[in-house]
């Protein structure tokens, strides 16, 4: 922009100091009309050229503006927002079946249940629900039976705790460790001419007795667990 600016002064400057005999030389009759003639040529080309300087100016100038306003000029943004479904009975994960059968025919819903493993079994209203799939019409759930875990995914085998080995230990060691998993110890006597006979109880009489035998084998997977007592005495 600076250089076209100093380009016109020169022009204009140009202009003014021309010669004041220059409009002489020529012919003496119509060395003037010629002078005058080539006089008003050179104004109008100059004059044509300052315009042009000067519209080039100008275009420059807006298009710097408008490149600014166009860094400037703000942009909408458009977020679209998901919306789950939502559950009109609330969670019935971990409730038995029979209340959460009862919670959906409440509202008016469709309602299915399966088996959450792969027996493809009929379950009850004592089994437990892990699972529950809930569409605008329908609300279906996948149950265990009673005291099962759930699988880690809806027609998954259940994972049932294995078995760990408890010969050798007292019987109340061996309620304790079993009663973690959920298991169902029973004692019974080891030798035919003893009656001993208890059932998940650590702290009894039969609490230090010890174990000879377990009729489910150690690493064996099972919903039910037995320990046999095996040795009479402490």
């Amino acid at each position: 922009m600076a250089g076209d600016g100093e380009v016109l002064k020169a022009l204009l400057r140009r202009r003014h100091s021309m010669p004041a005999d220059a409009c002489t030389e020529g012919d003496p009759e119509g060395g003037h009309e010629l002078a005058m003639s080539t006089g008003k040529k050179r104004w109008l080309g100059m004059s044509v050229l300052a315009v042009v300087l000067l519209l080039l100016l100008l275009l420059r100038s807006c298009g710097e503006d408008c490149e600014e306003r166009a860094v400037a000029t703000p942009r909408a943004t458009v977020t679209a927002t998901v919306t789950a479904t939502p559950s009109p009975i609330g969670s019935q994960v971990g409730e038995p079946v029979g209340t959460a059968l009862k919670q959906v025919k409440q509202t008016g819903l469709g309602v299915g249940v399966h088996d959450a493993s792969e027996k493809h079994r009929t379950p009850g209203g004592d089994w437990t629900v892990c699972f529950e799939k809930v569409t605008l019409s329908k609300v279906e759930f996948a149950a265990v039976p009673p005291g099962a875990p759930c699988p880690s995914k809806d027609g998954k085998h259940i994972p049932w705790p294995k078995m760990p080995d408890v010969k050798g230990i007292t019987y109340g060691k061996a309620v304790r460790i079993l009663a973690e998993d959920a298991g169902r110890v029973v004692l019974k006597a080891a030798y035919q001419d003893e009656d001993a006979s208890d059932q998940d109880n650590g702290s009894g009489e039969y609490a230090d007795w010890k174990i000879c035998f377990q009729n489910v084998k150690a690493g064996e997977a099972s919903p039910f667990w037995t320990a046999w007592r095996m040795i009479s005495g402490s």
